[in-house]
């Protein structure tokens, strides 16, 4: 069996006249050394406006998940002890959906946080015309 050609031993693609690469050429830029031990806090990044109660957002994301990750599981509860006993396989398959209930709850509460702020966000100024 032939041996495949190797990578570097290929010769350059050439392309033709109407079709160019996909890519731009590479354009390393420099890079200056940098220390990682000192930082300077007066460059620093601070944030455009500062938030009067950061709690209240975490209390509501956090809380309805957890409300949310209740619910789900009591009802899931109901759901496998409909047989009248429980089983411990039953439980491992409980303690599973809580868990991964728990997680999508979290991002459910986020996004729905997420998008109140949006709704509450003033509107951009209108574009000056072409």
């Amino acid at each position: 069996m032939n041996a495949p050609p190797s990578l570097a031993a290929a010769a350059p693609v050439a392309f033709p006249a109407p079709f160019r690469p996909a890519m731009p050429p590479e354009a390393p830029l420099p890079m200056p050394v940098q220390s990682l031990e000192a930082w300077d806090p007066a460059a620093g990044h601070r944030p455009a406006m500062r938030h009067p109660r950061p709690w209240l957002a975490r209390l509501f994301v956090f809380g309805a998940a957890f409300l949310l990750t209740v619910y789900g599981a009591l009802q899931m509860y109901e759901v496998v002890s409909v047989s009248g006993g429980t089983t411990a396989l039953q439980y491992v398959l409980l303690a599973l959906f809580t868990l991964n209930f728990s997680w999508i709850a979290l991002a459910f509460t986020g996004a729905i946080l997420g998008f109140l702020v949006l709704l509450r966000r003033p509107e951009a100024p209108a574009r000056p015309p072409r």
